[in-house]
């Protein structure tokens, strides 16, 4: 599948060597929290404080106080890498954002204009931040009469000075259970996720093919009711969300055309790749 003309725009603003170079040459590896490449987030910012993806015998949710609310969209989907690459690299759980917002939305591939297209927003980058770091994820699995609970806080405690202005000292000390995954969390292209925003869609699928892949040891079959659970909207109909997802999909591997992956009658079939 060719890229859309959306698509080829931000290729050309983001990465247009993305074709000709590894994600290593460009310098564009990143690290995928690993929640993210289990669960997706909200497609937008939403008015809730608890986000529930229920996945086979597994349920993850997003928890966050109702006065500041869950994190969504494309936007939070990269602050999040970003956070967690962060912790990745510096092999610390106290990180550094770097001294202005403008740094920090550059590396998103957002501008500082406060407008309201794709390019960037101050305001929804800001809620979008502050969504993020409080958020808790609230693991649950059952395996016959046994339950196995988790609590991933992001992060222990943040000091932001000032958070009306571009000068802010942004210090993030993680909570230990975040930055223990963080160091075994999977790369992922960034400047191809940069392309594929703000679908979120696509940039969930691809997420879940660059996390899912890199540790894939023999055939798997994801069938279409789990895909669904992953991936799909509430009150979403199935058929309509196939087609939605197949598109996506298409999307996704035109940045990843090592992927062995298809559609089926049953779901979504890997293979090592």
């Amino acid at each position: 599948m060719k890229p859309n003309s959306r698509i080829i725009g931000r290729i050309e603003k983001y990465s247009p060597k993305i074709f000709e170079k590894s994600a290593i040459e460009r310098n564009q590896i990143a690290y995928i929290p690993q929640f993210l490449s289990q669960a997706s987030l909200p497609k937008d910012l939403e008015d809730i404080s608890e986000w529930r993806r229920c996945i086979n015998k597994h349920t993850y949710s997003v928890i966050s106080p109702s006065s500041i609310g869950v994190p969504g969209g494309a936007y939070s989907r990269l602050i999040l890498i970003r956070i967690n690459t962060l912790a990745k690299l510096t092999k610390s759980p106290v990180i550094n954002l770097g001294l202005k917002y403008a740094e920090f939305m550059n590396w998103m591939g957002l501008n500082q204009s406060g407008g309201t297209d794709d390019q960037g927003n101050i305001d929804t980058f800001k809620e979008s931040f502050v969504r993020c770091i409080n958020c808790v994820i609230h693991q649950q699995s059952k395996n016959g009469n046994t339950m196995e609970f988790s609590v991933t806080p992001v992060i222990e405690s943040a000091h932001i000075q000032s958070i009306d202005n571009w000068h802010w000292e942004p210090m993030l000390k993680l909570s230990d259970p975040f930055f223990e995954a963080s160091q075994k969390s999977a790369p992922i292209d960034i400047g191809a996720l940069k392309c594929l925003s703000p679908g979120t869609l696509r940039m969930d699928i691809f997420c879940f093919l660059s996390s899912r892949l890199f540790y894939l040891k023999k055939e798997t079959l994801i069938r279409w009711i789990d895909i669904e659970a992953m991936f799909a909207t509430p009150n979403t109909v199935s058929r309509s969300f196939r087609q939605s997802f197949r598109t996506a999909l298409a999307e996704a591997l035109v940045f990843y055309e090592d992927a062995n992956v298809s559609t089926t009658r049953r779901g979504l079939l890997l293979k090592p790749s």
